[in-house]
């Protein structure tokens, strides 16, 4: 891994990837764990991104059903389509193709008065599945009337900012996020831990270390150590004014 122990700090990912797009080179950067757990996945989205998916069946959206599903049914779909798995959210549609399960998109409620949140979509990575993405947030935006929805998008995975999904089904790019970071530990470094998991006091309570040692100090001494990703494009959508 290319983590802090071996000299890779906050700025070494992102600075390769803006290096590579200063010189017109579409960057992606894989951690080994996702491709060692979801090896197909990766290859299926390399192909999309390369544009040598062709031969893949193609479903247009209009031919599709799009309804609300059960969590677990997102859950799921998305464990097998979706590079980061399933995330809590508020409510979930489906498409359906011939009545089988093509693509799902997740939102979620934010704490102000018709703000949400696009946390999750993905379609099934066997097909080539158009206009399905906008067929669903558009369905979504008929029954709920949002005044805004946000998202966030991986710039290790994402190749322009200024031409994807988001772009397409009327967002626009609003921020872009510093690197953040996750754990790795020396007797498995195959496996990326969130730091909500390495917080001072949950250390504290599970392994009595001082509360006057940093949760650096605390991390390196349990042979922790942080491996930074490229930080997130944000994206919102707004409701135009009637």
């Amino acid at each position: 891994f290319n983590s802090e122990i071996n000299g890779k700090d906050k700025w070494y990912h992102i600075n390769k990837l803006n290096e590579c797009n200063e010189k017109g080179i579409k960057l992606i950067q894989i951690f080994e764990d996702e491709y060692l757990l979801n090896k197909e996945l990766v290859l299926r989205k390399i192909e999309h991104i390369l544009n040598i998916d062709r031969l893949c069946p193609k479903i247009m959206a209009r031919k599709c059903n799009i309804r609300v599903i059960c969590n677990e049914d997102a859950k799921s779909f998305l464990s097998k389509n979706h590079i980061q798995g399933y995330s809590n959210t508020t409510i979930s549609y489906g498409a359906f193709y011939q009545g089988t399960l093509i693509g799902v998109m997740c939102f979620s409620k934010t704490g102000k008065s018709g703000e949400w949140i696009l946390n999750r979509f993905a379609t099934d990575n066997k097909y080539i599945c158009q206009g399905v993405g906008g067929r669903m947030f558009s369905h979504f935006v008929k029954e709920y009337n949002p005044n805004s929805v946000k998202s966030f998008a991986d710039r290790r995975w994402t190749v322009t900012s200024e031409k994807n999904l988001y772009t397409l089904i009327g967002f626009s790019l609003t921020g872009i996020l510093q690197p953040e970071y996750r754990y790795i530990n020396s007797i498995n470094p195959k496996e990326r831990i969130h730091k909500f998991n390495l917080r001072k006091k949950s250390l504290h309570r599970k392994y009595d270390l001082s509360m006057d040692m940093t949760e650096r100090e605390m991390t390196e001494k349990l042979g922790y150590a942080k491996i930074w990703d490229c930080g997130l494009y944000k994206y919102e959508w707004k409701k135009q004014p009637e």
